[in-house]
């Protein structure tokens, strides 16, 4: 397994999946409507490649087993602080260890490059991402809470 850079030919695919498994983080978590979901995410979703790797530290990579894509990952490095942003495993090659592999070569590289600390966010409905993470080090810090106002 390894992770490399990101080509413009795949990042509509990738988009596609990320914007799909937001707007259901959303609705789920949120209580956000399809509409409203699906708006925000277009509106916080960078369009291109190029405009997501616009900010400095911003790394767009795709996972790659045997020359396959198997998922991808946005990884923000500010300060001494790794950001995990997006991590998504394709669907039918979830379940065979790629997430966990994947997260200890993201670890390796943020820790190359000068990273002291990983974070990111987990969903509430999302227990499978949960277990990966606590077993791979990662405490909860915080909690974001929620109330719908409409």
């Amino acid at each position: 397994m390894k992770l490399r850079r990101m080509r413009a030919t795949e990042y509509d695919h990738y988009r596609s999946l990320s914007v799909d498994d937001y707007c259901a983080d959303l609705c789920a978590n949120f209580e956000y409507s399809v509409a409203t979901s699906r708006a925000e995410c277009e509106r916080v979703m960078p369009a291109t490649l190029a405009e997501a790797m616009e900010a400095p530290g911003h790394a767009m990579l795709v996972i790659e087993v045997a020359a396959q894509c198997v998922g991808y990952v946005w990884m923000h490095l500010d300060g001494p602080a790794g950001h995990l942003l997006d991590f998504i495993v394709e669907p039918a090659h979830r379940g065979l260890g790629h997430g966990r592999r994947a997260l200890e070569l993201m670890e390796a590289r943020l820790r190359a490059e000068g990273a002291q600390s990983l974070q990111l966010r987990v969903a509430a409905n999302n227990p499978r991402a949960q277990q990966l993470y606590e077993q791979a080090g990662l405490r909860v810090t915080g909690q974001l809470l929620a109330k719908r106002l409409t």
